[in-house]
């Protein structure tokens, strides 16, 4: 199943050359554009699709740009609103309960958003064909935003008409990423496509349960969690070694063989969850992608990145993905970890972290600046990291706190959210500082 949806190559360059291999093969006046590793695995020189844009259509050059500043200020202003919810200081959704709305949103309006400006950026890298710029893009994201409009409480916009809107992002995006790929025999990347039309399908489900009035299954949620962790496991193996490898100037291992064993076992627990197979064996095989990802970081020099935020942000995501698995392992068999520990070590955790982590780096590559972490940028990391631990340790240290500990929990990710905005909203706004397009 995981040869056939080519999962274990998500990138076109597996296996980078050798940086003194790679400058021997660029022509001399490319070099000294080469001072810090750019964003994306083997890439070398952006690809030109023609003139930057003006300062009022920068926003449309390429989709990182929309959908970074969208995913931002959505996690910014999401989760106060959930909280307003949940202490009746703002209306709760018509159709979905206020803790099944703030789930929907988190993976279908903000992670989607990320998504969608990382692989709208990417497949035109790994196609060398442009994916949406422009109008097109535009339009995508004025769908994505519909979606977040037509879900929220206050409007009390009819169920059926919300689910019109919210359902057309994502198979949108999956056929404007899926022409490049498949125009360009790209089948190394199909995959990408595949998973983000299982996450329709989730969607799907939810919405069509809503509108029968039905509670929310937890499946339909919890495998578009599972797609969100492959998305991670995936582009995270093919990144964040590299990125390793090239600041610190040290030989980091890949483990392609233990990327194939996770990556089996984690389309194993997705599969698992589709079906609604006993959770015994879902927690098998979480425990054993687990510790499959631990051991392929193992010589990713995790420990030499503590002094370099733009890189220890990116392992410590990656981390936590292997703390979601190994929890959800370990949940049927101990009584302390309730179901929503290793949800929140999956979300909190691993998506906000790496998420944010993701966002800035590609934010400052794919802008001509130099990949290094501001002091406001490391203090956004930080209150993320901070965010997942009190989210997921806190409610089990101390459980008579739960609320409190929510509350602060609350206010670090919108902190770290609104941090980010600070700095690059300014970034994401104006053209390119190399003057190149994009």
């Amino acid at each position: 199943m995981v040869r056939g949806m080519s999962f274990s190559v998500g990138f076109v360059q597996i296996d980078p050359p050798p940086q003194n291999e790679a400058k021997r093969n660029l022509p001399s006046a490319t070099l000294p554009r080469l001072k810090i590793p750019l964003p994306l695995a083997g890439e070398r020189v952006a690809p030109d699709y023609g003139s930057n844009l003006t300062p009022r259509g920068v926003l449309f050059a390429t989709g990182f740009r929309p959908f970074f500043g969208g995913a931002a200020l959505v996690g910014a202003l999401l989760v106060p609103l959930w909280i307003g919810m949940l202490r009746s200081a703002a209306p709760s959704p018509p159709h979905f309960n206020p803790i099944a709305w703030h789930a929907h949103e988190m993976l279908f309006g903000y992670t989607a958003a990320v998504l969608a400006g990382f692989l709208l950026t990417a497949v035109a890298k790994w196609t060398k064909r442009p994916t949406a710029t422009g109008a097109p893009l535009m339009g995508l994201f004025l769908l994505w935003l519909g979606g977040r409009v037509v879900m929220l409480p206050a409007l009390g916009v009819p169920a059926m008409a919300a689910a019109v809107v919210d359902l057309a992002f994502l198979p949108a995006l999956a056929f404007t990423l899926g022409r490049p790929i498949v125009g360009s025999r790209n089948t190394r990347n199909y995959g990408f496509v595949v998973l983000l039309l299982v996450m329709a399908g989730a969607n799907t489900v939810l919405h069509v349960r809503a509108l029968q009035g039905q509670p929310l299954p937890r499946a339909g949620l919890q495998t578009a969690v599972d797609v969100v962790a492959l998305f991670m496991l995936v582009v995270g193996a093919r990144i964040i070694p590299q990125f390793t490898g090239n600041a610190l100037k040290v030989e980091t291992t890949r483990s392609p063989r233990w990327g194939r064993v996770q990556l089996a076992l984690a389309v194993a627990v997705l599969g698992m969850d589709v079906v609604g197979a006993p959770e015994e064996a879902i927690a098998a095989a979480a425990l054993c992608a687990g510790a499959a990802t631990l051991i392929r970081m193992r010589g990713w020099k995790t420990a030499a990145t503590r002094t370099v935020p733009m890189l220890w942000v990116l392992h410590a995501g990656y981390a936590w993905v292997a703390v979601a698995f190994l929890l959800r392992g370990a949940q049927p068999y101990v009584v302390a970890i309730t179901p929503s520990l290793p949800v929140h070590a999956m979300t909190a955790g691993a998506i906000g972290t790496l998420t944010l982590g993701m966002m800035a780096r590609v934010s400052m590559g794919h802008t001509g600046r130099l990949i290094k972490a501001r002091p406001a940028v490391t203090a956004a990391f930080v209150a993320m990291v901070a965010a997942g631990l009190v989210r997921v340790l806190g409610p089990a240290i101390l459980p008579d706190r739960a609320s409190d500990l929510l509350l602060v929990s609350a206010v670090l990710w919108s902190g770290a959210m609104v941090g980010f905005l600070v700095v690059f909203a300014p970034i994401l706004l104006t053209p390119r500082s190399d003057g190149k397009a994009g």
